[in-house]
């Protein structure tokens, strides 16, 4: 096994980047807004209700891109690396150009100018990854505190989703449901 093939999907932010890539990256402009909350306080705003969402990327075609999958966990043909917060994470070119429009005319900014593609993204680790998972296998599942964060940052980069929701509630809350008649 080469050491491409051995290395994580997502490399670590102590990785350093080789001299070629100093100098050479795209900035894009996203500040997650919920920043200075924490779990506790998005956890006090759900009560005893849990929802989830699944987002799906209209553009996901099976047949076109799951082919990718494999070279994403791999790393092996990726051409466009994001730095998130804490690391960085490898991509296809075509996946992105075909789900971000904003990346890509970010992307293209550094292709003009023949140089390799390193993205900077001001975003938590966890929506990096969830980006991954819904490019590349057409949906992601997130819990009810993340559903905002993530809806905003995906409409951020212009992804086109949809979103259904699924609600599932406590046990106890359920029985004092059915208790009342209204």
């Amino acid at each position: 096994m080469s050491s491409s093939e051995s290395r994580d999907r997502k490399r670590q932010c102590e990785e350093p980047l080789s001299p070629e890539w100093r100098g050479r990256q795209v900035v894009v402009d996203y500040a997650d807004s919920m920043d200075g909350m924490t779990d506790m306080d998005e956890q006090s705003q759900t009560g005893e209700e849990e929802i989830s969402a699944v987002f799906t990327w209209r553009g996901y075609v099976d047949e076109r891109y799951m082919s990718y999958l494999r070279e994403f966990m791999l790393s092996e043909n990726v051409d466009v690396t994001i730095e998130h917060d804490s690391g960085f994470m490898d991509f296809h070119r075509d996946i992105v150009a075909a789900a971000s429009p904003y990346l890509i005319r970010r992307v293209e900014e550094l292709e003009r100018a023949q140089q390799p593609i390193l993205v900077r993204i001001s975003a938590k680790p966890w929506l990096a990854k969830n980006l991954a998972d819904l490019l590349y296998t057409g949906e992601v599942v997130v819990e009810r505190r993340y559903v905002s964060r993530l809806y905003h940052f995906l409409r951020f980069l212009e992804v086109i989703i949809s979103a259904a929701y699924c609600v599932r509630l406590n046990m106890l809350n359920y029985r004092s449901f059915r208790g009342n008649s209204y």
